[in-house]
């Protein structure tokens, strides 16, 4: 997806450590080619989360520590399902923050690390995720 139509779009990412993120790569390698600023929300006290082992851009990317994050900030959130497996292994904090994006009616994509076909579950994700900024356009 060479289009650039999630410019200025902001995404957030809150997923697992290390290998559980792997599925992770592709999504959000989809979203940086496709325009989209991609922030890893991390955990607090868990220090800068990253993929760069599994990730072919190899990129730095900003960090922001979860206790800091504004929901508001955001127009989508990326989940990895190493965070949404088990309900009770997740931070309250964590499950303020997805409750808010929802409730502000935001677009929100959970990777399933089971997933057969990442690329084309980053090319639903970027059709969805360009509707919601052309919705929001109109609606403005």
């Amino acid at each position: 997806m060479g289009v650039k139509g999630l410019s200025g779009f902001k995404v957030a990412v809150l997923a697992g450590d290390g290998v559980k993120d792997v599925p992770l790569a592709e999504p959000i390698r989809a979203l940086e080619e496709a325009g989209a600023k991609v922030i890893m929300i991390t955990p607090q006290g868990r220090g800068t989360r990253h993929i760069a082992l599994h990730d072919r851009t190899n990129r730095i990317r900003e960090n922001v520590e979860l206790n800091e994050a504004d929901p508001a900030e955001f127009d989508a959130l990326l989940l990895s399902d190493s965070e949404t497996k088990d309900a009770s292994g997740i931070d309250e904090q964590a499950r303020n923050f997805v409750r808010n994006i929802n409730q502000q009616e935001k677009p929100i994509a959970v990777v399933c690390g089971q997933a057969q076909d990442l690329l084309a579950f980053s090319q639903d994700m970027i059709r969805t995720f360009v509707d919601e900024k052309q919705r929001k356009r109109r609606a403005a």
